[in-house]
């Protein structure tokens, strides 16, 4: 009797100190009242949601990046399209300013003593009009 009384006291004792050690470091103190069947069981079930979450997160990174993949072609597709228009716009430029210069060359080869005639007429209006202005800055 005397033996069972004092492994009872002991086994308090231990489980009291224990327990006030455990609630000090703050370790998390919940006895599990589940069958150890029931507690594998749960813990299978709950990394099965785990794998089946990351799987599904898995498949949204992977549609993500073939959806951006994609988009990236199409970009590549469109700006070769628009440099091709581009080149094609700018060739039809070069030529239209070719033809302009020498159109013009032309125009001026052909109209050489007019321009001649009007350049002259405009030099002598010009010197009229600096004679007129210095004449009128004196007072």
């Amino acid at each position: 009797l005397l033996d069972v009384t004092h492994t009872v006291h002991y086994l308090n004792y231990y489980s009291q100190r224990l327990s006030s050690i455990a609630e000090a470091s703050r370790f998390p103190v919940a006895p599990d009242s589940r069958e150890p069947l029931s507690q594998l069981e749960a813990e299978r079930v709950e990394r099965q949601k785990k794998l089946a979450q990351l799987e599904a997160d898995m498949e949204a990174v992977s549609e993500r990046t073939k959806k951006q993949e994609e988009m990236e072609r199409e970009l590549s597709q469109r700006m070769a399209q628009l440099n091709e228009q581009l080149t094609i716009q700018l060739a039809a430029y070069e030529k239209d300013r070719r033809q302009f210069d020498e159109d013009r060359a032309l125009w001026e080869a052909e109209n050489r003593d007019a321009l001649d005639l009007i350049r002259s007429s405009m030099d002598k209006l010009d010197l009229k009009e600096k004679a007129r202005t210095k004449r009128k800055g004196l007072f």
